[in-house]
């Protein structure tokens, strides 16, 4: 289960959308955590470069950081979050 939008008619809001219609049809959180989180999880950890210890910790956001020259920004004001 993913949500990736690259292709025709993908949707990003497919994963959420697919784990509210198994909470309501009943399904237990513990099986809907494990299709969601612990199973894709185990699988990118075989790459052995998955390193969840380091995830959002010390991460700042700063959007006057461009990428390559690009912004992520349309307009907007810059968000920049002090650590």
């Amino acid at each position: 289960m993913n949500s990736a939008a690259d292709w025709a008619s993908a949707t990003v809001l497919k994963v959420p959308k697919t784990v509210a219609a198994m909470r309501a049809a009943g399904i237990a959180d513990a099986a809907i955590e494990t299709i969601f989180w612990k199973n894709p999880v185990r699988f990118f950890a075989q790459s052995g470069r998955l390193d969840l210890a380091t995830d959002d910790k010390g991460l700042t956001v700063d959007q006057r950081q461009l990428f390559e020259g690009n912004s992520v920004l349309r307009g907007q004001a810059p968000r920049v979050d002090q650590s």
